[in-house]
């Protein structure tokens, strides 16, 4: 993937800052058994989402890992916005720079989307109303990079109740 300087790196907004938190928290999930002040739990009806929540957090994180690709997929809210971050150990992102990022649902042309790479191996970007319902109604999601490679095909199945249960617990962990 190759990256373009965000033009916006500097300022701060609700929805970038909602995308960081995303992927600081996929990769703080993905890398940590148990962090103190944690609650985890399996999303009720599936069998790869894990729904979680830091004590004194104003969000909460939905993710699966996908071991074949090596792609940590993840659903962050805050009782408003919807954000979706990208993990993998393997990349070498510029923080703060964007990249486009492909998504061809269940074999669908693809959709580019616009992240930003919050470190090294994460980023992220808010989800508008289109683009929760792909993600929502697709059976798999293939993620290709901007040179038309495709870099993971993940399942998506219990998406849909993951996303539910995450805006659920957003809305209770933000206080609306």
């Amino acid at each position: 993937m190759s990256s373009r300087r965000s033009a916006a790196a500097g300022r701060t907004s609700r929805a970038s800052t909602l995308v960081s938190v995303a992927v600081a928290a996929v990769v703080t999930a993905s890398a940590s058994a148990d962090p103190a002040g944690a609650a985890e739990a399996r999303v009720p009806g599936t069998t790869t989402w894990l729904l979680s929540y830091n004590s004194g957090e104003s969000f909460c994180l939905a993710h699966a890992y996908f071991p074949r690709s090596g792609i940590g997929l993840g659903f962050v809210s805050d009782g408003e916005a919807l954000g979706v971050g990208l993990v993998n150990t393997g990349w070498h992102l510029r923080e703060r720079s964007d990249y486009d990022v492909g998504f061809r649902f269940d074999g669908k042309p693809a959709t580019t989307a616009r992240f930003v790479a919050t470190d090294a191996i994460a980023m992220a970007s808010e989800l508008d109303a289109a683009a929760e319902a792909e993600f929502r109604d697709a059976a798999t999601v293939e993620v290709v990079a901007d040179d038309g490679r495709t870099i993971g095909r993940l399942s998506l199945s219990g998406s849909a109740r993951a996303i539910d249960y995450v805006r659920t617990c957003g809305m209770i962990a933000g206080g609306r």
